[in-house]
C-alpha cells in the first residue's frame, strides 16, 4: 500500500452493505478442495506465500502489485546475522529494492544484477524450504492459473518487481497461455473496481479505484473482482446482487492466537465471510476463495476522513455479487496495525517498524513477526490456513 516519505509498501454495479455483517462461528460446507486466493500490495505478497507454500491445495492466485516469494531477502536462515540484522536487512530490501523509495514516477529502474539477486534468492529459498518440508513441492504450481496486474502509474511497486514474479511462475514450468499479465491500466497503487471512488491514477486510502477499461472506455469501468475470478475459474455467470444476510464476520482470534498483526488481547478480531445461498445447505459443491487486503485496507484501519475502513474492501471490490452467482465462498481475513515505538520514527521506518512492528496493518512479507513468515507453519500463513480447513478446505489437501 502507499507509504509516506522514502518507504512504501507494498457487470453489475452494486451498493456497499447497508446492514452490518452477522457475527457467525465458521462452520464446514461442501467446498472443492481447490482453493484460490488473491490480494492487494502487501496482501498480493502474501498471496504468493500461500500459494508457494501450499502449493498442493491452491490452484490459482490473483497478484495485484506484489512480487516473488521471498522478495524482502536476507538470508533468514543465516547464522552469521543475528535476528534483528536480519529483520532491519530485510526492511532495507523490501524498501528499496522490492518497492520503490521515492515513490515518484518515473523512478531509477533496477540494474540487471539487482533483478537477477531478486529472483536467486527466491528460488533459494524455495529450494531451501522444500528440502526440509517446509512447503509444498513447486512443481504443483505448474498447473496454476495466474492473473497479475500492475498500474502503469503505480508508484509503490515496482514494475520490475512484478517482472520477476511474471519470469518465476516461467522458471516453475507454468505455461504462458495459464498466465495474463495486465500492465495496460493506468491505475495507482491500487484494488481497481466499479465501485471505486478514488480517481484512477492515483495512491491514495482506501486504493479502491475506479478506472475506465485500458483499450475501450465505452466499455465501461474494470472490474478487477470479475477479471480475476474469470481467470482462476472460467467463464462465469453474470453477478447478481449480494445478499446481505450471506456477508457474516467471525472472530479470528479463534484461529490467530498471539498471532502478530492478526489477533489482540483488547479486543476480538473479527474478519469477513461471503457465503452464497446455494453453498449454506451443503447440497451443492463450491468453491473457495481467499481475498487478501493491503496495508491500510482492513477492518480496523482509518480512513483520512477518521471513518474506519470497515468492510469497504470485503464490500467494494465486487468480489461478492460474482460469488453469490457462482458458488464461490469468500474469505477475508484481517491484518492488523501494530504501532511503531517512537525510536523506530527517527530511523525514519515509521511504516514497517521493526521485526515487531506494524503500524499500517500489512501482511506480513518483510518478517515484522520473525524470521519465520514464508513456511507452512509461519503464524500469519497457519492462520489463514486453519480458517480454510474450518471451512472445509483445508490448504494441505492433495490436488
Amino acid at each position: 500500500m502507499h507509504f509516506s516519505k522514502s518507504l512504501a509498501t507494498a457487470c453489475l454495479a452494486v451498493v456497499p452493505f447497508a446492514a452490518p455483517a452477522e457475527t457467525v462461528e465458521l462452520t464446514q460446507y461442501n467446498l472443492d478442495p481447490h482453493v484460490t486466493v488473491s490480494g492487494l500490495s502487501s496482501g498480493a505478497f502474501m498471496t504468493v506465500q500461500l500459494q508457494t507454500a501450499f502449493s498442493e491445495a491452491v490452484s490459482g492466485v490473483g497478484v495485484v502489485a506484489g512480487g516473488p516469494f521471498n522478495c524482502a531477502g536476507a538470508d533468514i536462515y543465516s547464522s552469521v546475522m543475528t535476528e534483528d540484522t536480519r529483520a532491519y536487512t530485510r526492511i532495507l530490501q523490501a524498501t528499496s529494492v522490492c518497492l520503490n523509495p521515492t515513490e515518484k514516477l518515473p523512478y531509477l529502474p533496477l540494474t540487471a544484477l539487482q533483478t537477477g539477486a531478486m529472483k536467486g534468492q527466491s528460488e533459494a529459498t524455495i529450494k531451501h524450504l522444500t528440502s526440509i518440508r517446509g512447503i509444498d513441492d513447486p512443481k504443483f504450481i505448474k498447473d496454476d492459473q495466474i492473473y497479475l496486474f500492475h498500474g502503469s502509474q503505480d508508484p509503490i511497486v515496482r514494475d520490475q518487481t512484478m517482472d520477476v514474479l511474471r519470469d518465476m511462475y516461467t522458471e516453475l514450468g507454468v505455461p504462458d497461455a495459464q498466465i495474463e499479465y495486465d500492465i495496460r491500466v493506468p491505475a495507482g497503487h491500487s484494488f481497481v473496481t466499479e465501485l471505486g471512488d478514488v480517481p484512477c491514477s492515483d495512491t491514495e486510502p482506501d486504493y479502491l479505484n475506479k478506472c475506465p477499461v485500458a483499450d475501450d472506455p465505452a466499455k465501461g469501468d474494470v472490474d478487477q473482482a470479475r477479471d480475476i475470478l474469470t481467470h482462476l475459474y472460467g467463464p462465469l455467470n453474470p453477478p447478481v446482487a449480494p445478499i446481505d444476510a450471506n456477508f457474516m464476520s467471525f472472530d479470528q482470534s479463534a484461529y490467530a492466537q498471539d498471532v502478530m498483526g492478526m489477533d489482540n488481547d483488547k479486543h476480538n478480531v473479527e474478519a469477513y465471510l461471503y457465503v452464497p445461498d446455494a453453498c449454506q445447505s451443503g447440497q451443492t459443491t463450491c468453491h473457495l476463495h481467499i481475498a487478501i487486503h493491503g496495508c491500510e485496507q482492513g477492518r480496523y484501519a482509518t480512513l483520512p476522513d477518521g471513518k474506519p475502513m470497515g468492510d469497504r474492501y470485503a464490500t467494494l471490490t465486487g468480489y461478492n455479487g460474482w460469488a453469490e452467482a457462482n458458488n464461490i465462498v469468500v474469505l477475508y481475513p484481517q491484518a492488523l496495525a501494530v504501532p511503531s515505538a517512537w525510536y523506530v520514527n527517527l530511523w525514519n521506518m515509521a511504516w514497517f517498524g521493526t521485526k515487531v512492528n506494524n503500524p499500517k496493518g500489512c501482511w506480513d512479507w518483510w518478517g515484522y513477526g520473525g524470521d519465520d513468515y514464508l513456511s507452512k507453519d509461519a503464524p500469519q500463513m497457519a492462520a489463514i490456513a486453519s480458517m480454510a480447513a474450518a471451512l472445509g478446505a483445508p490448504l494441505t489437501t492433495a490436488k
